[in-house]
């Protein structure tokens, strides 16, 4: 679903990238931890980072998507003001895999 989303937003414009907010090492030390998977300022931080990064290179407008989690954090850094202009054209999330 991610996939399609994505494609769908590229199609109508938007810059995006699709990416993992956690390494392979810090998904193997969550599962035997938790202590990344629902820490929403850690991953909302990563995240940030990396749009920071895009920005860089990248002119396009942008959109936060995410699902669960990760939606949370696309949300959350949306809404912080950020260091650079414009700022996201839209912040969607759509339920978890769980969720019908």
């Amino acid at each position: 679903r991610n996939q399609f989303v994505a494609e769908r937003l590229n199609h109508e414009g938007f810059a995006t990238f699709l990416f993992d907010l956690l390494t392979k090492h810090e998904e193997g030390v969550d599962l035997k931890e938790g202590i990344f998977r629902f820490n929403i300022p850690f991953l909302t931080k990563r995240l940030q980072k990396a749009t920071h990064a895009i920005r860089r290179e990248v002119s396009l407008p942008f959109a936060y998507f995410g699902a669960s989690t990760g939606g949370a954090c696309a949300l959350s850094a949306a809404a912080v003001e950020k260091p650079f202009a414009p700022p996201a054209q839209a912040a969607i999330k759509r339920p978890g895999d769980g969720v019908r």
